[in-house]
């Protein structure tokens, strides 16, 4: 099996998604996205799947390591974002291939069950809830609560 090809979907106003596609006509698909530098994390994926392209999609620590440790510079931020969606699309393809879910492949389940309810999102003129603060303790006239005499 090889690499044939990657779409990028830029969604505004700042998700990003990666379509890798493979010549058995399995596709992988990853989220290479850093807040705000959507275009810029594209043009990382374009130059990255360089790497990635004509080769064995199952050989993802390969693919990793030539990303990231390949080069003369080492990346920040948007070369991070940009492996990391490459990497998604590349264990996905390979769960497919495999036939199971990624999560068998990296390991196993953690959990066996999960919680039904949501999470309560605060809204954003909402302070956060604080403890209250302790109160000190009533200095007598003349001396200091901090340094007693």
């Amino acid at each position: 099996m090889k690499v044939t090809g990657f779409e990028l979907f830029h969604m505004d106003p700042m998700w990003l998604f990666l379509k890798i596609e493979t010549d058995e006509g399995i596709t992988g698909w990853g989220e290479p996205i850093l807040e705000g530098k959507a275009h810029t994390v594209a043009a990382a994926v374009d130059e990255m799947m360089d790497h990635v392209i004509g080769r064995d999609p199952m050989h993802i620590e390969r693919h990793w390591q030539r990303m990231m440790k390949g080069g003369f510079y080492r990346g920040g931020a948007v070369l991070n974002s940009a492996v990391s969606g490459i990497d998604q699309a590349l264990w996905d393809i390979a769960g497919k291939k495999l036939g199971v879910p990624i999560h068998q492949l990296l390991g196993g389940a953690v959990r066996d069950r999960r919680a039904a309810g949501t999470r309560r999102l605060r809204r954003r003129h909402q302070a956060p809830a604080r403890a209250p603060r302790p109160r000190r303790a009533a200095a007598a006239p003349g001396q200091s609560v901090d340094r007693p005499r």
